[in-house]
């Protein structure tokens, strides 16, 4: 087996490896793309809950298409590091862990909730699934991400 090269014009096992892993970069971009239009489905919206606000780009995106002041937006970041300090510049962010914590926001408190690329990354996903529905407002809109 040839792992760098090619045989007989096929591309090599780690060709192909990086080929997909170089798409990853692609897909995230189509993951957000299409949780942006599904959220013009959503606005105007009042409010907004990012769970997963990373450094708050993202969010800010969610925030535009929404419609939705940056004094109603709110983040949720894992890990108190430089990204979550930096979303603390853009609006209300708060570290959680979202495995075991309770979200820091009141029952029905926002009207769209956007959890994006989080659930695969959480050991119990019906207690954030739960979460979000608790806080999201009736009528309210919830977008999950993988």
């Amino acid at each position: 087996m040839n792992i760098i090269g090619s045989e007989a014009g096929r591309p090599s096992l780690a060709r192909r490896l990086l080929g997909n892993l170089l798409q990853l970069d692609r897909e995230n971009e189509r993951w957000h793309r299409a949780i942006l239009d599904l959220l013009a489905l959503a606005a105007p919206a009042d409010s907004l809950l990012d769970v997963g606000c990373w450094d708050g780009s993202t969010t800010l995106d969610y925030m535009r298409v929404l419609g939705c002041r940056k004094e109603n937006g709110v983040g949720i970041e894992g890990a108190n590091d430089q990204r979550l300090q930096r979303a603390k510049t853009l609006f209300e962010a708060h570290g959680t862990d979202v495995d075991a914590a309770a979200l820091p926001l009141a029952d029905n408190a926002v009207s769209v909730v956007v959890c994006n690329q989080v659930l695969e990354h959480t050991k119990n996903i019906f207690f954030l699934m739960g979460e979000c529905e608790r806080v999201a407002k009736p009528g309210g809109f919830i977008a999950f991400g993988i």
